[in-house]
């Protein structure tokens, strides 16, 4: 979750008080709920790391995003309390665990965080289980989660209003009944945002095709039959060809709207389900088996030669140049753009040193079609001679190895 850490951090407080607040008066009890409401929020403190540091992976991955690391910060901050007879110390231990707790339990709403570390890890949540692929749940996590988000912060706020306030109870009931209609305006305008972003499992990504303990999109062999992913015809051992697969996932991309961010702003909005000019290739990929991210980081550790920046650039991957290199670097930019196939990947420019734009074959039975994005064109299948118009000349084709 994104939103509701805050309003977890608080519930978690205010509903275990009778065990961390037994000898505070009310006044310092309301203190520690705003102190739960803060620890709530503290661990994504961590994604700084993520500005100033390194973007090449997510601050869940990170050990402080752990639930042995926060285990262990709780015993330490329990002993000294203990050590020292405070008893305010002792419930900013308790407060602070069960707020950090209920941040670990929301993030597990979307890709999870490592609750077998150090033993494993995998990201373990809603969006890296299995058993959701190909659901309404699975497909519809965005919705779910954003309506939780929502329905946690008018719960929250109609708590605190009865921990801070003296307020009737009829009007407690009044609350209620506008709260209870603000979240179902909440739900609906949810459900409308969800019908404009990229929606597909997130096991795609997070999961563990063949068992062996590394995420998929970490995995450069994501089926286990000793081909590298970018050469398998069918990476992700679904049946399908990669191609197939590509086309499936254009298919889910219609009216996926277009945001400018191109990676920066910890790419927010992109978490949400928007795209931006090179997520069409990225997602189109992915749905196959095969990691953009993961191979330009290997690709760079071999040959940093050519590329535009580090891994650790938070822009690194969504650098059309930087992609564009990474297929003419591996041999899989082609000569002949007149031939095209379905699944081929172009890059159009007005500039023969970068592309600046990038979009995927769908159809070339007649007029080819290809799927693209631009701020003023939702992800489609427009014709390339449209395409040409708008984003300028092809610059290189690049084309899977089969």
């Amino acid at each position: 979750m994104i939103f509701a850490h805050a309003s977890g951090g608080f519930l978690a407080t205010y509903f275990t008080r009778e065990i961390w607040g037994k000898q505070l008066d009310e006044r310092k009890k309301k203190l520690f709920y705003l102190l739960g409401t803060f620890f709530g929020v503290l661990l994504d403190l961590d994604f700084l790391y993520y500005f100033f540091f390194s973007a090449e992976s997510s601050h869940r991955e990170f050990v402080s995003h752990t639930f042995v690391f926060q285990v262990l910060v709780f015993i330490l901050l329990y002993a000294i309390s203990r050590a020292l007879s405070n008893v305010s110390l002792r419930a900013v231990s308790i407060v602070y665990f069960v707020a950090v707790l209920s941040h670990l339990v929301l993030d597990s709403f979307a890709s999870g965080v490592m609750w077998l570390y150090p033993l494993s890890t995998r990201l373990f949540g809603l969006l890296t289980h299995g058993v959701f692929d190909n659901t309404f749940v699975g497909e519809n996590l965005f919705l779910i989660n954003f309506s939780t988000e929502a329905l946690l912060i008018l719960i929250s706020i109609a708590v605190a209003i009865k921990a801070f306030f003296k307020v009737p109870r009829i009007s407690l009931i009044y609350f209620g009944v506008g709260f209870a209609l603000l979240w179902l305006s909440f739900f609906f305008l949810i459900y409308d945002y969800t019908q404009h972003v990229y929606r597909v499992t997130g096991n795609i990504v997070y999961g563990d095709i063949d068992n062996d303990g590394l995420t998929n999109r970490d995995d450069s062999d994501i089926d286990g039959d000793g081909v590298e992913n970018i050469v398998d015809n069918d990476a992700n051992n679904n049946g399908y060809s990669n191609p197939e697969d590509i086309k499936t996932s254009l298919e889910r991309m219609k009216g996926v709207n277009f945001y400018p961010s191109d990676g920066s702003y910890y790419e927010f909005t992109r978490r949400l389900g928007y795209f931006d000019k090179k997520d069409i290739v990225n997602k189109a990929l992915e749905y196959a088996g095969i990691y953009i991210k993961d191979e330009l980081k290997k690709d760079y550790k071999k040959n940093a030669l050519g590329y535009q920046g580090t891994p650790s650039d938070s822009d690194f991957d969504s650098n059309l140049f930087n992609i564009y290199t990474y297929f003419e670097k591996n041999g899989m930019i082609i000569k002949d753009s007149t031939e095209l196939r379905e699944g081929d990947i172009i890059f159009f420019g007005n500039s023969k040193s970068a592309p600046e734009n990038s979009g995927v074959v769908y159809k070339v039975n007649g007029e080819e079609s290809v799927y693209y994005i631009d701020k003023d064109h939702n992800a489609a299948a427009y014709s390339l001679s449209d395409i040409k118009n708008w984003a300028g000349e092809i610059q290189g084709v690049a084309r899977l190895k089969h």
